[in-house]
């Protein structure tokens, strides 16, 4: 514009010369600016254009120069040198940067950006009026006439979770990530900005960047305002991490598009900003292990955790967060893409809003909060249903004889309660923990069975130590069945609820424990007061008959002594002991005898019993022939009945029988002696109306 003008094509060469002021000074000052009369200094050079301003350059080129002044024109010499040399003058982006290498553009664009550091690196303006204005112009960004937050769209373009699992150093669960992230603003400074052209370069990231590259470009985005995301506890920066050494961003692209109609953003930022032109963009491809909260295991192996993946931009506004809501639509309703396959996380239900974990309204971080339960289904198996096996082990020792099987009883519950106790000191992999898991409950649940057991199995022994054998055998038949069939599964049954509500004090698993205990001990001491009363009247009922029996056949007065055999053994192992042998014979004799004689009965019975002092139903009757004989009663015996042919017992078994049917006909005919060789004779009377 300037050459050509008659004030400047006058023949005269009067660059930098001072001259008369003209309207044109008001744009150059009172001097000729170097390059605007080229034409009459390239005449006086004779005709070589040295000295011209670039006329082969962009207009945003020779503008730069005329804007910054002398020292900053980019000449056409400098512009077209043959050589082609890097010239400061030209090394912009107005100007291409026309012959400049990558470092040379760099080196130069940065200095230029360091020398206005308050401009470039503070928040761009983002208010939607200038200042003072009511007339609603929207204003542009890069004016740095606002301190408030920036609006930034946050997008997440793609999730991939690889593991999750607990660490051992912090005690929080942990969850290796691969994701996309794009963040996107406006900044209008950018159009103009000394590294316009080169931000694309200085900040593209690729994995096989060294570390001494990647430090070097992340420092170049001190240059210019750039959001600063973070993933959890992590920052999303170019350096490697330096507590595992490892890459946080694998890659990453800058681009800034200038004056492109973009109105993706929706929600609260369309009323913010315009985003129709200036939009950045910074999209990063990131791998790291996300701490996403501090679990609690009390309930282990039916905790439910929440998992919170928080991203956090500073000094932004990152709105509704609806680009991550859109995301997570595509991973499942629950949020299933979120896990890891084959994870032993359950999702239940997974929510993306603006805020931090606690919903203070924390405008700068997008909280994704995943709601799981953790797959007990394998432990159930593996270790739950094993551990029910071992206590019902356990209580088997309920089933064995108390009498004959005391110390193997105690020693099976024993065995059962140090299995469990191994249970203690299972690694569940849960880290360091300060208090008990809902595991060690059950198991404490379990041991707390198996002493009952073992107290009752002790209880038992003592009663049969003090003769009470009676009520050892009634405590052994109610608690043994109770226990099995009630009482261990009302306590395990009230665990499972327990662990499924999270709560030991919910009140269904409350009442229900109670109550069903409660039922149970009644139900037991009503068993118990039952069967011991049962067994008075079954054996009064069997002492009445046999004093009813006179002249009565061989085969109903062995029913009859079978049917006492079988109520005086009170424990049923087909067997009397000594002492409800006694019980038995002193109701058929105790009337009959003085007590030498019956002493003299007892003896004689001894000799019939094993070496462990028990006499089979066989072996009683043979006695009670031995005693007959020894009583002088004379056996005169019919032939055994044919039911009792039936029963296809032994010879001796029936030579028994026909014994008793003697004893039974000759009971009518009292006897004054018990007959011994070499002893006195005892009188002895004996009528069947006292027999029992």
């Amino acid at each position: 514009m300037l050459d050509g003008d008659p004030a400047y094509n006058n023949g005269v060469c009067e660059d930098e010369i001072q001259r008369v002021l003209t309207p044109l000074d008001f744009v150059f000052g009172a001097s000729c600016a170097q390059g605007t009369d080229c034409t009459d200094c390239s005449q006086e050079s004779g005709g070589v254009n040295a000295r011209a301003l670039c006329t082969s350059c962009p207009t945003e080129c020779i503008e730069r120069g005329l804007r910054l002044g002398q020292h900053e024109y980019c000449l056409e010499a400098l512009y077209t040198d043959p050589a082609g040399s890097c010239h400061a003058e030209c090394n912009n982006w107005e100007c291409g940067h026309i012959s400049c290498d990558f470092n040379d553009v760099v080196t130069k664009c940065t200095l230029e950006h360091a020398m206005q550091p308050e401009y470039y690196q503070a928040r761009p303006a983002n208010s939607s009026l200038p200042a003072g204005s009511t007339n609603g112009v929207v204003k542009f960004m890069g004016t740095n006439e606002s301190q408030a937050l920036v609006p930034v769209e946050i997008k997440l373009l793609k999730f991939e979770t690889d593991s999750l699992m607990l660490s051992e150093d912090s005690g929080e669960l942990e969850m290796q990530v691969k994701l996309t992230l794009q963040l996107r603003w406006r900044d209008s400074r950018l159009r103009s900005a000394p590294c316009k052209e080169a931000f694309s370069d200085m900040l593209r990231l690729q994995p096989a960047n060294t570390d001494k590259e990647r430090t070097m470009k992340e420092d170049y985005k001190a240059h210019l305002w750039f959001p600063h995301a973070e993933l959890g506890d992590k920052q999303l920066e170019y350096p490697l991490d330096p507590v595992s050494n490892r890459k946080r961003v694998l890659s990453a692209q800058f681009a800034f598009v200038e004056g492109a109609a973009d109105a993706n953003c929706t929600g609260a930022c369309a009323s913010d900003v315009s985003w129709e032109r200036d939009v950045a963009s910074l999209t990063m491809q990131v791998s790291t292990a996300l701490a996403v909260t501090r679990p609690q295991f009390a309930f282990y192996p039916f905790d439910d955790q929440v998992f919170s993946i928080v991203f956090r931009v500073a000094d932004a506004d990152l709105y509704e967060c609806d680009s991550i809501l859109s995301l997570l639509s595509t991973l499942g309703d629950k949020g299933e893409g979120l896990l890891p396959a084959q994870s032993e996380w359950l999702p239940t239900r997974v929510v993306a809003h603006q805020g931090d974990l606690n919903d203070n309204g924390d405008l700068s971080q997008c909280t994704i909060r995943l709601e799981v339960q953790r797959n007990s289904m394998i432990f159930v198996i593996k270790q739950i249903l094993t551990s029910v096996l071992v206590v019902y082990s356990g209580l088997c020792a309920l089933f064995m004889s108390a009498k004959d099987h005391t110390g193997d009883r105690a020693a099976l519950v024993l065995v059962s309660a140090l299995i469990l106790m191994v249970n203690f000191q299972t690694d569940l992999g849960l880290g360091r923990i300060t208090y008990l898991v809902w595991w060690d409950v059950f198991n404490l649940g379990s041991l707390a069975v198996l002493i009952f057991v073992l107290v009752i199995i002790i209880v038992e022994h003592r009663l049969i130590e003090h003769g009470d054998a009676l009520a050892a055998v009634g405590m052994n038949k109610a608690v043994s069945t109770t226990t099995v069939v009630a009482i261990y599964p009302i306590v395990f049954i009230w665990l499972l609820m327990c662990g499924s509500y999270r709560s030991y004090s919910h009140p269904v698993p409350s009442v229900f424990i109670v109550v069903g205990l409660l039922i149970t001990i009644v139900f037991t001491y009503l068993w118990y007061l039952r069967h011991d009363m049962k067994a008075d009247n079954r054996r009064e009922e069997c002492v009445h008959k046999l004093q009813r029996c006179r002249k009565s056949s061989g085969t109903e007065f062995y029913e009859l002594i079978e049917e006492a055999f079988a109520a005086f053994d009170v424990d049923g192992s087909g067997e009397l002991d000594l002492d409800e042998a006694r019980d038995l014979l002193k109701a058929m004799f105790s009337e009959s005898l003085d007590p030498a004689a019956f002493s003299d009965i007892m003896l004689e019975v001894r000799r019939f019993a094993s070496a462990s002092g028990d006499i089979s139903l066989p072996s009683l009757l043979d006695a009670l022939a031995a005693i007959l004989k020894k009583l002088d009663i004379p056996i005169s015996l019919d032939s055994p009945k044919p039911a009792y042919q039936k029963r296809e017992r032994s010879k001796r078994t029936e030579a028994s029988i026909s014994r008793v049917h003697g004893f039974a006909k000759a009971l009518v005919t009292p006897r004054k002696s018990w007959k011994e060789d070499s002893s006195p004779s005892i009188p002895v009377t004996i009528d069947v109306s006292s027999t029992s």
